[in-house]
C-alpha cells in the first residue's frame, strides 16, 4: 500500500468514527423528548379537584419536571414522589370565551414520609403556569414568575385576553410588580415596576410604604 493510500485509509476511518460519534450524540440528546413514566404522581392542592381532564394534570406534571432549571437532574429523582402540590391555583376565564383557563402555582413534590422537593422560595416566589384549551388541546400559554396574581378593580385586555399583574416580594425593602400581556400566542412580560428602599426617591421605610401604596393604588389592586 502506498503512502497516499495509507493516508486516505486513515482519513476515511477518522471520518467514519466522527460520523458514528455525531449520530450517537444527536440521538442521545433527543432521548429526553419522551415523557417520564411516573404515573403515580398526582396533582394535589386547591385547584386539583377542579380539573377533570387527566391529560391536563399529566401535562402540568410533565411541564414542571422538564423546567429548564431542572434539566441537570436525573429523571428517576421525580419518580420517588407521589404528589405535586399546588398551593393556590385558580380557575379563570381569561378571554371571555366561556372556557376556563387554569393558573397553577406549583409548590412542592412530596413522597413517602417527609421527602419533598420545594419549588417556591421563602417569599412564595416561583413559577406561575397558565394553561388554556386551544385548537382542541391543552397548552401552556404563560410561564410567569412571582408570588401571586394581583386582582384589579377594572379589567384590562390585550388582543382579547385579560392583562395580568404579578406581585414579587423581594425582602422587606423591595418589591416588583410585573405586567404580562397576551401577544396573540402566549403571555409575555411587558413591564416591571420596582420599588426599593435605599434609593434617592425611597430612603426610609415610611417612604417605601408610601411609595408602595401609591403604586398599588395606581394599578387598582384589591
Amino acid at each position: 500500500m502506498t503512502k497516499n493510500n495509507k493516508t486516505i485509509t486513515i482519513l476515511t476511518i477518522m471520518l467514519v468514527v466522527f460520523a458514528i460519534f455525531q449520530y450517537v450524540r444527536i440521538n442521545k440528546s433527543e432521548e429526553k423528548t419522551e415523557p417520564i413514566e411516573c404515573s403515580k404522581i398526582e396533582l394535589t392542592g386547591d385547584i386539583a379537584n377542579e380539573i377533570t381532564d387527566q391529560s391536563l394534570k399529566d401535562l402540568i406534571i410533565q411541564d414542571i419536571i422538564y423546567r429548564p432549571e431542572r434539566k441537570t437532574e436525573t429523571e428517576d429523582i421525580f419518580c420517588r414522589f407521589d404528589s405535586l402540590w399546588d398551593c393556590c391555583g385558580e380557575e379563570m376565564d381569561l378571554n371571555n370565551d366561556g372556557l376556563s383557563e387554569y393558573i397553577i402555582f406549583p409548590t412542592a413534590f412530596s413522597g413517602a414520609g417527609e421527602e419533598t422537593m420545594t419549588l417556591r422560595g421563602s417569599s412564595g416566589n416561583g413559577d406561575i403556569l397558565i394553561y388554556g384549551f386551544i385548537d382542541q388541546k391543552w397548552k401552556l400559554i404563560g410561564t410567569l414568575t412571582g408570588s401571586r396574581l394581583i386582582k384589579r378593580f377594572e379589567a384590562y385586555y390585550t388582543k382579547g385576553y385579560f392583562n395580568l399583574s404579578v406581585y414579587i416580594p423581594m425582602g422587606v425593602n423591595a418589591l416588583s410588580i410585573d405586567e404580562w400581556n397576551w401577544n396573540g400566542e402566549e403571555y409575555e412580560l411587558i413591564d416591571k415596576i420596582r420599588i426599593e428602599r435605599g434609593t434617592e426617591i425611597v430612603e426610609t421605610m415610611e417612604q417605601f410604604d408610601l411609595r408602595k401604596k401609591e403604586i398599588l393604588d395606581k394599578i387598582g389592586i384589591i
